[in-house]
């Protein structure tokens, strides 16, 4: 194999399957290794008896290979922590997967990405759902990208939303099973649209594990670890949900909760976080409010439309500087001019110049 990056995701498979190797020892051989070297020539830099063993062996490492292969041809791929793709928010938590199996667009891992987690119960009534839907979808068409479980219920309608937004902006689905074992299975067919819009499945499991319950702590953690923030929507007492916003706040993340009923016993959980601490949210302005940088991604993307679509600034884009009185007459006439123009002043997308000449602003 000649791809540094495959290299490593054999020794991370191989390191994956032996008992107390953890992501820390990875992260120790691979610095170890000289960047030009191959870490099979390097074994014996490797901290760990049983994997320095198991990377000597050139049948069992032509196996992890011709594994790779496979995964490769059903379009399913690996990424290792020493790799510079994975995702840098996760990288931080305590004790992170040292292995990811993915598929779709691994740009949804980009250091760029403003991840936002939006979870709840699976058993979600339509109003919850409909929270978690409308919230989604406009965090998405915002730049946002929404991060849930793939769960039925409240999971299920996040990435709905998010693939609703008609943006450029992807949804993430973090499994607690393996990437052939999509659970529930009523879900296959949203797995299938999230990739093929340009998300991401995602799994630390094995592509054939089924989805123990003990897995999805895990997969909880994975999911606060992607995000800048958990929002939780409708979380019973002993919700799952609960686990991800306790992750979160145990990562330095923001939690924030949907309030609702006191007399509904799906509202007990997100009732006691917010009783807790946790940022009330009714609208995308308490979340935006709730996690720095988020507003900033936000203001940005609809500058980015009002940009793309806006009349004036098409035409001084193709025309050039012009005075006020000459522009207004190519435009309709009617009283939205003024108040459109004074719009974009204020934003600073368009400039008043000595002469009353209109220039594009910075962009």
């Amino acid at each position: 194999m000649e791809k540094i990056a495959e290299v490593w995701c054999c020794v991370a498979l191989a390191a994956s399957r032996i008992k107390g190797v953890t992501a820390a020892v990875l992260e120790a051989f691979y610095k170890a290794v000289p960047p030009a070297e191959s870490p099979f020539v390097c074994t014996e830099l490797c901290s760990h008896q049983l994997l320095r063993r198991a990377l000597a062996d050139r049948c069992y490492v032509a196996g992890l290979e011709e594994e790779l292969f496979q995964l490769a041809s059903q379009g399913i791929g690996l990424l290792s922590i020493v790799d510079p793709r994975y995702p840098y928010l996760l990288r931080q938590i305590f004790d992170p997967p040292q292995l990811l199996f993915y598929s779709g667009n691994l740009a949804c891992f980009g250091a760029d990405v403003k991840g936002v987690a939006v979870v709840g119960s699976r058993k979600g009534d339509a109003c919850g759902c409909k929270i978690a839907f409308d919230l989604s979808r406009e965090l998405a068409a915002g730049g946002a990208t929404v991060v849930s479980g793939l769960a039925a219920g409240i999971d299920s309608a996040a990435h709905q939303g998010a693939l609703a937004s008609h943006g450029d902006t992807p949804t993430i689905a973090v499994l607690g099973s393996g990437l052939r074992c999509i659970y529930p299975r009523s879900n296959e067919s949203l797995a299938r649209d999230i990739v093929d819009h340009g998300g991401l499945i995602v799994s630390q499991f094995s592509p054939n594990e089924p989805p123990y319950p003990s897995n999805f702590l895990n997969r909880n953690r994975v999911i606060a670890g992607l995000a800048l923030g958990v929002l939780v929507v409708q979380a019973a007492a002993r919700s799952g949900s609960l686990v991800s916003a306790r992750y979160a706040l145990e990562e330095g993340r923001e939690v924030m909760a949907v309030p609702g009923s006191i007399l509904d016993p799906r509202y007990e959980g997100s009732n006691r976080l917010i009783k807790e601490g946790a940022h009330l949210v009714s609208s995308i302005t308490d979340i935006l409010e709730g996690i720095p940088g988020l507003a900033a991604c936000q203001k940005e993307r609809a500058e980015e439309e009002v940009v793309s679509d806006n009349k004036i600034i098409q035409y001084l884009r193709a025309n050039g500087p012009m005075r006020v009185d000459v522009l207004q007459t190519h435009m309709a006439r009617d009283d939205s001019f003024s108040q459109e123009l004074l719009e974009l002043e204020l934003a600073g997308l368009v400039v008043r110049a000595p002469g009353n000449i209109l220039l594009l602003g910075p962009q």
